[in-house]
């Protein structure tokens, strides 16, 4: 018997744990009860689990459906960092150590450490939404399991303009009227 899995605004039917969602194209239970049980008698629904990049793909739509202002920076680095190596594996064959390769080539790649942890935390996302929605069991991207190698940190000191300063910028010819009243004077220091 299948299952069926509301998406955020339609009704999907999946067969087994891990096998690919199937959209029914409806919001109304009882129409995608109706369905999914003619596609399992007509043998219309294909077995098979998600990969990663149509889990991930998934999740993110989700998310902006729901507001979430980041995901474009998430699908982001998604596509360019995990989706090379982890993209086309089925969701129940990725293991731990096949994601901390992903970060370590990650930080290879001279990318920030908290890019890389931004990456580690965008993995273990899509995964938990997957454990939330029965499709597996134990999330792999969890970050006990995970090893997150050490990447590069900025080390350039931080300076703050005085109050001097800051006026002599903010009347430039290039940046004259663009802060406007909202720096105060003593406030604010960024």
């Amino acid at each position: 018997r299948g299952q069926l899995v509301w998406t955020g605004r339609n009704w999907s039917a999946r067969v087994e744990r891990g096998a690919k969602l199937v959209p029914l194209s409806t919001n109304d239970r009882s129409i995608a009860e109706q369905r999914i049980a003619e596609l399992m008698r007509t043998g219309q629904i294909s077995l098979g689990a998600e990969t990663f990049q149509q889990a991930s793909e998934r999740y993110c739509a989700i998310a902006e459906r729901n507001g979430m202002v980041t995901v474009s920076d998430r699908l982001s680095r998604l596509k360019r960092y995990a989706w090379p190596s982890l993209g086309p594996l089925a969701i129940t064959e990725i293991k731990s150590g096949q994601i901390s390769d992903v970060l370590s080539k990650a930080a290879r790649e001279n990318l920030s450490h908290q890019t890389v942890v931004h990456l580690r935390n965008d993995i273990a996302k899509v995964f938990a939404e997957l454990v939330k929605d029965g499709f597996i069991e134990i999330n792999p991207g969890e970050s006990k399991k995970v090893r997150t190698p050490k990447a590069t940190r900025d080390k350039r000191k931080r300076t703050l303009l005085t109050d001097p300063e800051f006026l002599q910028f903010e009347h430039a010819p290039t940046t004259a009227g663009v802060w406007g009243p909202a720096r105060i004077p003593g406030q604010l220091r960024t």
